[in-house]
């Protein structure tokens, strides 16, 4: 009886595609005594191609992977659809070499584009080299999200600077507890293509290690830059923001012990021109930059937390020095900040500015 029913669906799945029209899926029923075939209409295949590679690409890799076996219909959709690789226990497997295995045989069974490349949480070990030579497949060619972290084990972190190839692609990058690669350094791409982001609108770099150079290099070359994202991370003293599109900051200034010794921490933070700036959260009460600078930020309307560590904020050509701890005098330079926002909004900020979480 099943492969009767077998044969049943192949001939109406032909059927209909001569006819193009809809699909149908056929079961086994229970009748009086007997089986019985209950055939009903498969509307999910009946979608766009186009349609099918979305819902395919925002399935967990695995899952993607695996609608190969619905169908002829399904059959080679997967390999059309922009891959999503997520090489963690949630994308493909929980043992950590066997993870390792499949995503070469993914990255050589499926012939790109990609949309997005998350290896979060990544023992490096001796595995530098496989990670270098999965960011230089032709499967991942088109890659507009990626997403690198290692695992904190207190050894070298280099983040192999093929993972800059993508740069005209990307959209979202993440670059977690890993060092970056320097300005200068030879990358696997055109000189003319080194730290230029022309697309990429979010990027976040946490408990990396980073020059200061490298990072005002790369900021300038994010043009549609909407988000940044610096989280513990080392290497930068001070950090100068210019840009015409970005509409949030966070920052958070703490290093771990294990990363190194005497760390280079944010020290200056300064706003030179952000015509589009919302946002801008020190995410950590405990630290913060000593000093912060916002010099033409018209748009500005969330700023927090105070913290111990600012001992300078300076808002326009109106500058607050507290000698001894901001959070001593944090009452007064709120209220201070309330009374002088209309005296700052014709020389820095626009007259919807509000402290809104200054206070912790």
């Amino acid at each position: 009886m099943v492969a009767e029913a077998r044969v049943k669906r192949i001939r109406l799945e032909e059927e209909c595609r001569r006819r193009q029209e809809p699909p149908f899926a056929v079961g086994l029923g229970i009748g009086k005594g007997e089986d019985v075939v209950v055939v009903h209409p498969d509307l999910i295949s009946c979608l766009p191609d186009e349609i099918l590679h979305d819902i395919i690409t925002l399935l967990p890799t695995r899952d993607g992977a695996r609608t190969q076996a619905i169908s002829r219909r399904w059959r080679p959709l997967w390999c059309a659809a922009p891959l999503n690789l997520q090489v963690d226990h949630r994308g493909l497997c929980g043992q950590d070499r066997k993870r390792v295995t499949l995503v070469a045989k993914i990255l050589a069974d499926h012939p790109g584009p990609a949309r997005r490349l998350a290896i979060p949480w990544f023992r490096l070990r001796d595995r530098y080299a496989k990670i270098d030579g999965w960011l230089r497949s032709p499967a991942l060619a088109g890659l507009q999200e990626i997403q690198i972290s290692y695992a904190p084990d207190g050894g070298p972190r280099p983040l192999p600077p093929s993972a800059l190839r993508f740069a005209l692609t990307l959209r979202t990058a993440e670059f977690c507890c890993c060092d970056f690669p320097a300005a200068d350094e030879e990358m696997a791409a055109p000189p003319s293509l080194h730290l230029n982001f022309p697309q990429l609108k979010n990027l976040t770099l946490r408990s990396a290690s980073v020059s200061e150079a490298t990072l005002h290099r790369l900021l300038s070359g994010c043009p549609a830059l909407e988000s940044l994202r610096l989280e513990t991370n080392v290497g930068v003293g001070s950090l100068r923001v210019s840009s015409a599109t970005l509409k949030s900051i966070s920052i958070r200034v703490l290093c771990y012990p294990y990363r190194v010794t005497d760390p280079v921490m944010l020290q200056e933070l300064v706003v030179e021109d952000a015509p589009r700036l919302e946002r801008l959260l020190l995410v950590d009460p405990r630290n913060g930059p000593r000093t912060i600078r916002v010099m033409k930020a018209p748009a500005l309307e969330t700023m927090g937390m105070v913290s111990d560590g600012i001992s300078e904020l300076v808002l326009g050509t109106t500058v607050f020095r507290v000698a001894g701890s901001l959070q001593q005098c944090c009452n007064l330079l709120s209220l201070h900040l309330y009374i002088c926002w209309l005296i700052i909004v014709p020389n820095c900020l626009s007259s919807s500015f509000l402290v809104r979480r200054w206070l912790p």
